[in-house]
């Protein structure tokens, strides 16, 4: 998720699901699996 689509999130839902998004700045450019898009998740997404 990038800050354009949490912009859009509070454009239509106000502040509701602030609180529950996370924005990793990854760029909408990979396919679904992708390796890098994996690696990159992993190195940003703690769980």
């Amino acid at each position: 998720m990038e800050l354009l689509h949490e912009e859009r999130i509070k454009e239509n839902t106000g502040s509701t699901y602030l609180d529950k998004i996370s924005v990793l700045n990854i760029p909408d450019q990979y396919e679904a699996m992708n390796s890098e898009l994996i690696e990159l998740l992993q190195k940003r997404v703690k769980i």
